[in-house]
């Protein structure tokens, strides 16, 4: 018997969902080392503080919509905690969207090109395409 209210996906896909969810878990571990490497190698070069604040941002991004998606995928994820956890992600992503314009914007001068040709670059545009995923990645939490 069925109950509506369960966490748990239907069982035609329960299998894909287990396995899709928990490869987004299991991917939080790599991403971590790799951020936490990522953090130390600014840190050992002297980067300024703002650089180590905005690598934060969006280490802490990338590892939450991971972490999220997983649990809400395989069904850990408690009704309760849905919306405060779509909020978060879509705070977060907008907070690494404005991060992301700002740090544009004081580099895309130095290009002799204009706006558009300038976020057509795969550096440019692939981590605003991360923070509109985030976004969408929420409502479709916050949906269900």
């Amino acid at each position: 018997m069925s109950n509506p209210g369960s966490q748990m996906p239907n069982e035609s896909n329960s299998a894909t969902s287990m396995i899709v969810g928990t490869t987004a878990l299991v991917l939080v571990l790599p991403v971590v080392v790799i951020s936490l490497m990522e953090l130390q190698w600014q840190i050992d070069m002297g980067a300024e503080f703002k650089w180590i604040i905005y690598s934060i941002i969006f280490s802490v991004t990338i590892i939450s919509i991971l972490a999220i998606s997983g649990a809400h995928i395989t069904g850990f994820l408690p009704t309760a905690l849905k919306i405060p956890s779509g909020v978060y992600l879509m705070a977060l992503s907008g907070l690494n969207l404005l991060v992301r314009l700002n740090d544009f914007n004081d580099i895309q001068p130095y290009y002799s090109t204009s706006w558009f040709e300038f976020m057509q670059q795969p550096w440019v545009h692939e981590p605003l395409e991360l923070s509109f995923l985030g976004f969408l990645i929420a409502a479709l939490i916050m949906k269900k």
